[in-house]
């Protein structure tokens, strides 16, 4: 009201607002209990002062007075303990429009600030990924244009950096897209049965040369003719294990290890891509699969810093998880679930195809 008593409040407020002491009346409380109060502790509740109890409260306060006195309505957000509140302020009035008080909402919006916070971010960094490329590109095309580059052997080194620039800036935008597509729900993918030793067969075929150009020691797990068939998206499955490996090849210096572990658990096998690189701190662990995010910041023209991102959002897509462990200077360990195949999906057929048939066959 125009004194500044508080006159109605839902219990909301109280949560909302956490007020550590007295609550804010509810016009529901019962007429005999509050009488039973005493008239101090009474008015120490209806008393707008108890928002003085919060660190926002002399504002909060001034925006009543403002409402009432100015007749005007008035909006803030702020920050209470790990919540952002929105709040609306109006002034009341009666039917021959006088001001018999004010009226205030109050709504959490932590969770709408945070996204528009994360839409911010995307394209702060977009802007940035897009723009390092091109700026490299201008820097080398320039000189060319004007015919500032006469050596044969500096033109071909300048055509080669603007090469790889044009492919980097490419994966970017590939990267890009379908992140976007796979969180829009856009790219649908099927499930089949298939052995997972032919996709570790495939990956060692591709990385062994790799790494011993790296002068990197590279091993998968001993083979066991009894690992069960997995029912999954064998194509997604493989280029998550080659974001992780892209990864732990980066990261890791000569004479390092990087290895592929196979493991179990109930219903799940679960795929790990161990290395002995520098590791990631604990701040940063939390982190690792967010877009753009690069642990190591010095070395961020390495990657477009989406690919650990992508490889979550596939498999969240096939109903499995991944995670991390790691410590500075003892490397970093990347796991990932894969269901197995339960015997109501498997095809009649399976036993009969023996150890020659397609991706649904155990060797």
């Amino acid at each position: 009201n125009p004194e500044l008593i508080v006159t109605h409040a839902n219990p909301a407020v109280s949560r909302l607002l956490g007020f550590p002491g007295a609550e804010l009346p509810d016009e529901a409380q019962d007429p005999a209990s509050a009488a039973n109060e005493s008239q101090d502790e009474n008015e120490s509740n209806r008393s707008l002062s108890v928002l003085l109890q919060l660190k926002s409260g002399k504002d909060l306060l001034d925006d009543f007075k403002k409402a009432i006195r100015q007749q005007k309505t008035v909006n803030r957000s702020f920050q209470n303990e790990d919540r952002i509140l929105f709040f609306q302020v109006a002034p009341l009035l009666d039917e021959d429009q006088k001001v018999i008080g004010a009226v205030a909402l109050l709504r959490d919006v932590t969770a709408a600030e945070k996204l528009e916070q994360t839409r911010r971010d995307y394209i702060a960094n977009v802007s940035h990924e897009l723009r390092t490329p091109l700026t490299a590109l201008r820097g080398l095309i320039e000189p060319l244009a004007d015919g500032l580059v006469t050596e044969e052997t500096d033109r071909l080194r300048y055509y080669s950096i603007i090469q790889n620039e044009t492919l980097r800036l490419s994966r970017l935008i590939d990267d890009m897209l379908e992140l976007s597509r796979l969180q829009a729900g856009k790219i649908s993918l099927k499930r089949s049965q298939f052995n997972i030793w032919e996709i570790l067969r495939e990956v060692e075929a591709k990385y062994q040369a790799i790494a011993e150009e790296k002068g990197l020691t590279f091993a998968l797990p001993p083979y066991r003719a009894d690992t069960p068939l997995v029912y999954s998206n064998p194509d997604r499955i493989e280029q998550v294990l080659v974001i992780l490996l892209d990864n732990a090849m980066k990261y890791t210096d000569a004479g390092g290890i990087i290895e592929i572990q196979l493991g179990s658990e109930s219903d799940k096998l679960i795929l790990a891509v161990k290395d002995t690189g520098k590791g990631i701190s604990a701040d940063d662990q939390q982190h690792v699969f967010e877009r753009f995010y690069k642990a190591d910041r010095s070395r961020g023209r390495s990657g477009t810093g989406l690919g650990l991102s992508i490889a979550k959002e596939m498999l969240n897509i096939l109903g499995e998880r991944i995670w991390v462990r790691s410590y500075l200077g003892h490397g970093s360990t990347f796991y990932f679930s894969i269901s197995k195949l339960q015997s109501s999906r498997m095809a009649p057929n399976t036993q009969e195809q023996g150890g020659q048939g397609p991706r649904n066959a155990v060797d």
